[in-house]
C-alpha cells in the first residue's frame, strides 16, 4: 500500500473540516483494501485518507489506539489554481480596482437600495435602542426546519468541551454574558412549537482572538445550508457603509490630542422585531450543564456571522448621529459619520480642552442610540482624566497617568506608541517553511495600510511572482536553492523595520497656525514595478514649512512585458486615485494638487489635445484628464523622485535612511520660486506625435520585433551592426526632438556624418545585450547591480563552469579568455 500513497506530512494543520453534507467531497474515487487487520486507505477529490486498523486490540504494556490519517496530495488543478490567484492578484496591482482608491464612488444596486428602502421603513426605537429587520430577500419565503442540523453541531461543541475544561468555561461564560444582557433568552415553553416555514436554527461555535487567547466569541453560523440555503442566501448584504480605512487613519493624524474608543459590542445593541426572532433560535444547556438536555433559545439582536449585521449596524449608528447632532452639535455628529472604522473611533483635536468637551458630546450622542463608546485611549493625560476610569482600556486601567508611561496600542492594526505619539512596526514572524506558502505567509503577515514600508515589500513580491511563473514548482515544494540566500538577506532586513518610526501627527509641535496647505503625489515606474508616494505641505504664518508623508504605493509589473513609458502612465494613473482619495478623507481641504512624474512621455500624453491615442493610452489618459488638469502636472528629475525606491523596491535598513521617502523631495521644503524649473514642452502635434510614437515603439516592439527582423534578415555580421547604428541614430534624432532647442541646433549636425567606429561599437554591444539576455535572462537577474562581482550565479546555470560576471551592460566568462 505504501508505496501507492503520496508522502505523509505530520507537520500540516488542519485547514479544513468537511461535512456529511457535502457528498461529492466525501466520494469515493480508489480504494486500496486492507491486509489482514491492518489499514485500508481511500482516495477523495482532497487526497488519501488511511483508516484502521479493522480491530483495535488492548495491550495491557501498551495501551494505543489509532485514527484516521489524511494524506493531502495536492491536486494538479488546485495547484494551479492557487498560483493563478497570486498571479491575478499582481496584475490587479497593475489594473487597480481598489474601491477605496478609485477616483469617484460606486453607486447602489437595485438590492442595495432595496436593503436601504427596507431600513428606512423598519427602523424604530425600543427602549433606547434602535429596531430594525432582518432585511430577507423574500419575507414571505418558507425555512425549513434545520433543527436536526444545530443539534448535531451542538453535540460536536459538547464533545469538544469534554476535552477541554477552559473551552467550556469560556464558551459558557460567553452564552451566560449574552443572556444575561438581553442579547438573547431561552423561548418560552408555550411558544416551542414554531410556525411552519418560520423558524431557523443556528448552529454555533466558539472563535479565539489570535491576539487574545483567553477571550473567546461564540460566532453563529449564518452560512450553514441545509437541503441547499443557509440564512445568509435569504438576507441582503446591504451596501458597504463602512468608511474608508485609510481615511480614518488620515484624519486621525489631522490634530496633535489624539484619541481611541470602541462601541462596546456593536451588532448586540441593535435589535430584531420579535416577529422574526425564531429565525434566530440555536440550541444550548442551561447553565453550561453539558449533562442536562439541550434547550431553545432566541436571539434578540443582530448577530456576528448574519451577512446584513455590518450594514445594519453602521446604518443604525449613523441613524444615531442624525438623532443627536440638534442636541449635542455638528461635530459629534460629523465624527461619528466620518471617524468610526465599524466600532473604532479615531479623532484627534487641536486642544485638549476641545477634545473633552468632544468626548462628553461623543459618549451622549452614542448613548442616545443604545450604544456605550467605552475602551479609550488617548496621548493626552488631561483628556485621559476627565474620562471614568472603567471606560478607560484595559492596558490603561492599570497604569498610573501621574507616573507610568502610557502603553502601546493597536489603532486600526497600526502600532500606535502613545507616549512618544508615533507610528512603529512591530516585526515577530513566525517561522515559515521555505516555500511558496511560507513566502506568501510571511509576507501578508506585515500589516502596513499607509503603504509606509512598501518598497520594502516590492522585492518578496518579485520573488513570489517568479516563483509564481514556475508552473513545475508546488506550494509545499521547496523553493529552489538560489532563491534561498534573497529571501534569508530580505528576512533578516526585515528586522529593522522594529526601529521604524513615523510622527502620527502631520504637524510638528509647536508649528503653529497653518495658513497653506498643499497636496503632493509623485509617481515612477521600472521595469520590476511602479509606485506613487503623496505628501501633505504646510506652511505657518512665519513662513514655516513642514512635509509630512500621507501614502504610499508600490505595485509590480506585469508578468507580459509592459514598456516603461506605458507603467509610467499607469503609476500616473494611481496618482490621480490617490489625490482623488485623500482629497475626500483630508480634514482640510488642500488649496492645490500637484502630480509630478520623471516622465516626459507622460507630460506629453496629457497635454496632447489632438493625438488619437491606443485604446491603453487613451483610457488612462482620459481619467487622468478628468481628475485633473494638464497645468497640475509638474516634470521631477529621477534623482529627487522620492516614488522611485517605491517602482524599484529597497532593503528595510536602505529605506530608513531614505528620508526622500518619508520627507519628500528637498525642494518642497523651499520656497516656491526656488523650485525646479519646468522643461519646455513641444506643442507642435506632429513633431509630438512622431516624439511620444517613437519613444514608446523604441521601447516596445523596436526592442523584440524589430531586433528579431533583423537577426533574420542579414547573414552578414558586419551589415547588422551597420543597420542597428542606423536604428540608434534615428532614435536619437527623435528623442533629441523633446528639446526644442536641442532639436533647432543639432538636427544638422547628426543627420549628414557617416557612421563612426564608436556607433558601430555600440550597435554591437547592443545586439549582445539583446541576444544575452534571452539567454541567459536569469543570470542578468543575479548579476544586476554587482558588475565585477563573480560567484553570484547558481550551479544550475549552463555557465556556471565559466564563472561568469557583469561587466558594461555585457555578460562576460572568467579565466584568460575574459
Amino acid at each position: 500500500m505504501a508505496d501507492k500513497l503520496p508522502k505523509y506530512l505530520p507537520h500540516l494543520d488542519i485547514g479544513l473540516l468537511i461535512g456529511s453534507n457535502c457528498p461529492l467531497a466525501l466520494q469515493p474515487q480508489q480504494v486500496i483494501p486492507s491486509q489482514g487487520e491492518g489499514p485500508f486507505a481511500v482516495l477523495y477529490r482532497h487526497g488519501w485518507t488511511v483508516s484502521g486498523p479493522l480491530h483495535i486490540k488492548f495491550n495491557p504494556v501498551d495501551n494505543t489506539l489509532t485514527c484516521n490519517r489524511v494524506l493531502f496530495q495536492e491536486l494538479t488543478s488546485a495547484k494551479e489554481c492557487l498560483t493563478d490567484v497570486i498571479l491575478n492578484m499582481f496584475e490587479m496591482d497593475f489594473n487597480p480596482k481598489d474601491t477605496g482608491i478609485l477616483p469617484g464612488e460606486r453607486g447602489f444596486s437595485r438590492e442595495d437600495d432595496q436593503f436601504i428602502d427596507m431600513a428606512n421603513k423598519g427602523i424604530a426605537e425600543v427602549n433606547g435602542h434602535f429596531e430594525l429587520p432582518l432585511p430577507l430577500r423574500d419575507p414571505d419565503i418558507d425555512f425549513s426546519n434545520n433543527r436536526e442540523q444545530a443539534e448535531k453541531r451542538a453535540m460536536w461543541q459538547r464533545k469538544k468541551m469534554l476535552h477541554d475544561d477552559e473551552y467550556h468555561e469560556h464558551y459558557t461564560a460567553f452564552m451566560d454574558s449574552l443572556l444575561s444582557n438581553g442579547y438573547a433568552y431561552k423561548v418560552p415553553s408555550d411558544e416551542l412549537a414554531p410556525v411552519p416555514g418560520k423558524v431557523w436554527y443556528l448552529p454555533h461555535h466558539g472563535v479565539y482572538h489570535p491576539k487574545k487567547p483567553s477571550k473567546i466569541r461564540v460566532v453563529f453560523d449564518c452560512k450553514a445550508k441545509f437541503e441547499g440555503f443557509s440564512l445568509n442566501d435569504r438576507l441582503l448584504q446591504g451596501p458597504d457603509l463602512t468608511n474608508s480605512l485609510i481615511g480614518v487613519l488620515t484624519k486621525f493624524r489631522n490634530e496633535p490630542v489624539a484619541f481611541m474608543a470602541d462601541i462596546e459590542a456593536m451588532f448586540y445593541q441593535v435589535r430584531v422585531p420579535p416577529q422574526q426572532h425564531d429565525l434566530l433560535r440555536f440550541l444550548w444547556w442551561q447553565n453550561g450543564d453539558l449533562n442536562s438536555e439541550l434547550r431553545e433559545y432566541r436571539m434578540a439582536v443582530h448577530i456576528f456571522g448574519a451577512v446584513s449585521s455590518p450594514s445594519i449596524s453602521n446604518f443604525a449608528l449613523k441613524a444615531a448621529a442624525k438623532k443627536a447632532e440638534e442636541k449635542y452639535g455638528s461635530l459629534a455628529a460629523d465624527t461619528i459619520c466620518n471617524n468610526f472604522y465599524v466600532d473604532d473611533c479615531l479623532k484627534s483635536e487641536c486642544t485638549e480642552e476641545a477634545a473633552i468637551d468632544l468626548v462628553d458630546s461623543l459618549q451622549k450622542s452614542c448613548a442616545e442610540g443604545g450604544f456605550k463608546l467605552t475602551k479609550f485611549t488617548a496621548n493626552s493625560r488631561n483628556l485621559l482624566r476627565s474620562i471614568p476610569q472603567e471606560h478607560h482600556s484595559k492596558e490603561l486601567q492599570t497604569r498610573d497617568l501621574d507616573y507610568d508611561e502610557l502603553p502601546v496600542e493597536r489603532a486600526l492594526g497600526m502600532q500606535w506608541h502613545i507616549n512618544s505619539d508615533v507610528f512603529g512596526f512591530s516585526v515577530h514572524l513566525k517561522s515559515q517553511p521555505f516555500t511558496r506558502r511560507g513566502l506568501l505567509s510571511t509576507m501578508s503577515s506585515l500589516y502596513d495600510p499607509l503603504g509606509i514600508v512598501a518598497p520594502v515589500l516590492l522585492p518578496a513580491k518579485k520573488m513570489l511572482q517568479d516563483l509564481c511563473i514556475n508552473k513545475q514548482l508546488g506550494w509545499d515544494d521547496d523553493i529552489p536553492v538560489e532563491y534561498k540566500a534573497s529571501w534569508e538577506q530580505w528576512l533578516e532586513e526585515l528586522q529593522h523595520l522594529s526601529t521604524l518610526r513615523i510622527d502620527r501627527c502631520l504637524k510638528p509641535a509647536d508649528f503653529g497656525h497653518v495658513v497653506s496647505v498643499q497636496l503632493h503625489v509623485f509617481s515612477d515606474a521600472s521595469t520590476v514595478g511602479y509606485g506613487c508616494v503623496a505628501y501633505l505641505r504646510m506652511s505657518n504664518e512665519e513662513g514655516g514649512i513642514h512635509t509630512a508623508f500621507l501614502i504610499g504605493k508600490s505595485r509590480l509589473a506585469p508578468v507580459k512585458t509592459i514598456t516603461v513609458p506605458r507603467l509610467e502612465l499607469t503609476a500616473a494613473t494611481v496618482s490621480i486615485h490617490i489625490g482623488q482619495l485623500l482629497m475626500k478623507e483630508l480634514e482640510t481641504t488642500p488649496e492645490s494638487v500637484t502630480y509630478h512624474t520623471d516622465s516626459t512621455t507622460v507630460l506629453h500624453y496629457i497635454s496632447n489635445e489632438t493625438k488619437r491615442f491606443p485604446i491603453f493610452v487613451a483610457n488612462r489618459v482620459k481619467q487622468i484628464r478628468d481628475f485633473s488638469e494638464p497645468t497640475q502636472w509638474k516634470y521631477v528629475d529621477s534623482k529627487s523622485n522620492p516614488a522611485d525606491v517605491a517602482s524599484r523596491g529597497v532593503s528595510a535598513s536602505h529605506l530608513l535612511t531614505c528620508m526622500n521617502w518619508f520627507h519628500g523631495p528637498k525642494f518642497l521644503s523651499s520656497s516656491e520660486s526656488e523650485w525646479p524649473v519646468q522643461p519646455h514642452l513641444i506643442h507642435d502635434e506632429k513633431m509630438h506625435e512622431e516624439t511620444v510614437t517613437a519613444t514608446d515603439a523604441s521601447q516596445d516592439d523596436c526592442s523584440d520585433n524589430t531586433v528579431n527582423k533583423l537577426l533574420e534578415h542579414y547573414s552578414s555580421w558586419y551589415r547588422l551592426k551597420r543597420a542597428v547604428a542606423i536604428y540608434h541614430r534615428l532614435f536619437d534624432s527623435l528623442n533629441s526632438r523633446s528639446d526644442e532647442h536641442q532639436y533647432k541646433n543639432k538636427k544638422h549636425a547628426k543627420s549628414n556624418r557617416s557612421l563612426s567606429v564608436e556607433d558601430l561599437s555600440r550597435a554591437e554591444k547592443s545586439i549582445l545585450q539583446f541576444v544575452q539576455k534571452i539567454h541567459f535572462n536569469k543570470e542578468f537577474e543575479l548579476l544586476q547591480g554587482c558588475e565585477g562581482t563573480r560567484g553570484r550565479v547558481p550551479r544550475t546555470s549552463s555557465v556556471y563552469t565559466l564563472d561568469p560576471f557583469l561587466e558594461s551592460g555585457i555578460l562576460k566568462v572568467g579565466g584568460r579568455i575574459g
